[in-house]
């Protein structure tokens, strides 16, 4: 639903824009081929996308922001010398991860905090991806993207507790409440005990490098897993390919499947149905997930003692991981404004 007051504030500030004066922006060059000359000149263009519903009002704020970013319209503060008398204006920042100079910032700042989060473990760079018949799913209703990260999450609990979920289909028991946790049957095995717990920093990027629409699970997951049976820390280094990537591509058609059960769309709830059964016959492997060892490349059914032997990294230090999933912020905001 187009916003009044939002779409009201751009056309004010858009006015502003037609007769801004390059004199009074010292500190930005609005005649260079950037990215705030690039969104200034077609202010127009963007203004009439944003009044047919084609943009959302989170996308259309980031943009203003950006183009009026170190600018007079969002105030200055005055710096005056109490010797000489000689003065100096500093005009105010956006604070948008969309601008290309404060969405740095806040870049580093999320990483700085990632890495104080992180314990001081070899980490796994893990990308969970959905494949291309899924993304308008997805992009037609964003509450999906929710169920993204629920299902990297059980991905890995699974993956980590290999044994008792082997255990618990032999035994026909998967499905147990003992196991899904709640009413809703999402989340696996949130008050089972005697398991392996696991910690993970995720992130959902919603483009590609191409700058094409493409949901995906970036996550950062240590090495080392909390027994709660021994009540001991554990090193967890080999990850199983071939079951992650099936038990990823169960885990998305599992919530798909769940949070569609009640719809009455019948033909919406019948196409989900085919996506998902013919995932099945496309995507034998499962869906794709890059967590493959970093450095050289070796096979991946290499255990970890092989790895060991050919001296190759494995894996990546808190630093190297921490200082890549907030990178693509910019991007995001980016991608969303020219899809």
């Amino acid at each position: 639903m187009l916003s009044t007051a939002l779409y009201s504030y751009s056309s004010y500030i858009g006015a502003r824009l037609n007769r801004l004066d390059p004199n009074d922006t010292p500190f930005y060059d609005y005649s260079q081929p950037r990215i705030k000359s690039l969104l200034l000149n077609n202010y127009d263009w963007i203004l009439s996308t944003y009044k047919d519903g084609r943009m959302r009002d989170a996308v259309l704020d980031n943009v203003l922001k950006t183009i009026i970013c170190r600018t007079p319209y969002l105030g200055y503060d005055e710096f005056e010398c109490p010797e000489c008398g000689d003065w100096i204006l500093i005009y105010r920042h956006c604070h948008s991860r969309f601008c290309t100079r404060c969405g740095v910032k806040l870049q580093r700042k999320l990483a700085a905090q990632a890495e104080v989060m992180c314990i001081n473990k070899r980490h796994r760079h893990i990308v969970f991806t959905i494949p291309e018949q899924y993304r308008e799913l997805f992009r037609s209703d964003r509450k999906l993207l929710d169920l993204l990260f629920i299902a990297s999450r059980n991905t890995l609990m699974k993956v980590f507790n290999k044994n008792i979920f082997d255990k618990a289909k032999r035994k026909k028991q998967k499905n147990n409440k003992k196991f899904c946790g709640d009413k809703d049957n999402i989340y696996l095995m949130r008050n089972y005990k005697d398991i392996n717990i696991f910690g993970s920093i995720a992130t959902l990027h919603t483009f590609g490098r191409d700058l094409k629409w493409n949901p995906h699970i970036h996550a950062l997951v240590p090495e080392l897993v909390y027994n709660t049976k021994t009540e001991k820390c554990e090193d967890f280094h080999h990850l199983n390919f071939a079951s992650l990537r099936k038990t990823w591509q169960y885990e998305v058609n599992r919530l798909l499947k769940e949070y569609y059960h009640d719809s009455d769309d019948t033909k919406l709830k019948s196409r989900i149905n085919s996506l998902i059964n013919q995932s099945y016959k496309n995507y034998d492997s499962g869906f794709y997930v890059y967590a493959k060892y970093q450095g050289d490349e070796f096979d991946e059914d290499d255990t970890i003692n092989n790895a060991k032997k050919k001296n190759k990294e494995f894996s990546k230090n808190v630093g190297a991981c921490v200082s890549y999933y907030p990178r693509s912020l910019i991007i995001q905001e980016v991608s969303s404004f020219l899809a």
